[in-house]
């Protein structure tokens, strides 16, 4: 856990090439959340599309996908999901996003026991080649312009599959 709270550095010394600080904390200290929501691990197939900002500016006036902006479009690319979290996904593939690309992710899920595809608007926050192999490369996508009950949806989906493996762990 991280904690954070208010100080004053009260002496300064260096030892050894290290430098260092001494502090008194002057208040109360509190953990700092890191992230949002629970990531899920994962290993399954989901479909990445790389977006004009045009269509992105479409996607986030109305929450729909205009799909008489996709006729020349981008192709849609595979990528393996590695986890996936209510505010966005990791990913490897064979392709390299420009981070702050815009994209268009279609992911899969179950929710209330029926099967559901939906259509992201997601900004990528980072791309690197993997140091084993590479020729993939783990992408990290923040999802943007998500309606809460979508978030909601993906929040729920989460917890199921956590639960059903925790039920499998159990057995």
């Amino acid at each position: 856990s991280i904690y954070a709270g208010p100080c004053r550095i009260t002496g300064r010394s260096k030892d050894m090439n290290i430098y260092t600080m001494d502090i008194v904390l002057i208040g109360d200290l509190h953990r700092v959340q890191r992230r949002g929501f629970y990531r899920l691990p994962c290993s399954r197939p989901v479909k990445v599309q790389v977006l004009t900002d045009f269509q992105a500016a479409g996607y986030e006036r109305t929450h729909q996908w205009n799909e008489k902006l996709f006729q020349n479009a981008r192709p849609v690319l595979e990528a393996t999901l590695i986890d996936l979290s209510g505010g966005g996904i990791r990913m490897h593939s064979g392709i390299h996003y420009e981070k702050e690309s815009l994209v268009r992710v279609f992911l899969d899920i179950i929710c209330n026991d029926e099967p559901k595809q939906l259509e992201l608007l997601g900004e990528v926050v980072m791309s690197y080649s993997l140091e084993n192999d590479r020729s993939i490369y783990e992408t990290r996508v923040q999802f943007k312009a998500v309606p809460n009950e979508i978030t909601e949806m993906i929040v729920k989906y989460i917890f199921m599959e956590q639960r059903i493996t925790q039920q499998k762990l159990r057995r």
